[in-house]
């Protein structure tokens, strides 16, 4: 199941570092339809809500990952 969720949370990565749709229009974007299961998926995948990922590319900080990613492409 993780792995399904893989590409459409790193569309949602790039959809949110854009700064120009909100959370729940990402979400819609990356065809989740309940905008809490993708936040809950996001965490898990990324460790971080897509809230604090937005606000730290916001201020500028550098994430880095420090888990492995297994079959991301």
């Amino acid at each position: 199941m993780e792995y399904i969720n893989q590409k459409p949370i790193k569309l949602a990565k790039q959809l949110l570092a854009e700064q120009q749709n909100s959370i729940t229009n990402v979400s819609g974007l990356c065809d989740f339809t309940d905008l809490n299961y993708f936040v809950r998926i996001y965490k898990k995948i990324e460790r971080i809500t897509p809230g604090v990922y937005r606000g730290c590319i916001k201020k500028g900080y550098q994430l880095i990952v420090t888990y492995p990613i297994k079959n991301f492409k």
